[in-house]
């Protein structure tokens, strides 16, 4: 707490809320977004790193018209911070539908879930649908990014990375039978 009454002091930006009982991931992401109030919004895990110039790569992407998603290349690392995966930077076309099916069919382990971390324009995400509208009990990241990616581009910049962490039972390949399960059962929740 001395921690974050700390930076407070130095930088009128911050705001902190504390809840009196876990909300869930869901209600978390929907509960920050709608208290942002900048240009730019972001949402971050508390393990997951960026090279330092992340944001200012992000907010080139938007340079680009009919960008609503700007993102960079994932690596997977462990619990103490090895790269064990450093997924390709993927391309998402300017298409509509390719776009959707291209990233419909992306393995979840090549971070397409990841993208959520990427930056957005705030206005743009508070007219989406919100997390808990999905009533999913998981890949409510993934079909929140589906459903982005209906309304616009990604730029992806794969000069940067983020650094994701990985718990060591989800740092393999996903089944065939997994993956279409989660993937064309899952999207009647978009």
């Amino acid at each position: 707490q001395s921690i974050i009454d700390e930076y407070i002091s130095k930088d009128g930006r911050i705001r902190y809320y504390r809840h009196d009982k876990n909300m869930g991931a869901t209600a978390n992401f929907d509960f920050v977004l709608k208290k942002a109030n900048g240009e730019y919004f972001m949402w971050a895990a508390f393990d997951d790193v960026w090279d330092p110039h992340w944001v200012a790569s992000m907010r080139k992407g938007f340079e680009r018209k009919g960008v609503v998603l700007s993102f960079g290349r994932v690596a997977a690392v462990d619990l103490g911070g090895r790269v064990i995966r450093d997924c390709t930077a993927f391309h998402l076309p300017e298409n509509r539908r390719l776009r959707l099916v291209k990233y419909f069919w992306l393995e979840e382990y090549s971070g397409k879930a990841c993208l959520i971390y990427g930056l957005f324009k705030t206005r743009f995400l508070l007219q989406r649908k919100p997390f808990s509208k999905f009533r999913a009990q998981n890949f409510s990241d993934m079909l929140f990014v589906f459903s982005c990616l209906n309304h616009g581009l990604v730029y992806i910049d794969p000069s940067v990375l983020f650094y994701k962490r990985m718990p060591p039972e989800k740092s393999g390949k996903a089944s065939v039978i997994s993956r279409i399960w989660n993937s064309v059962f899952k999207m009647d929740r978009i």
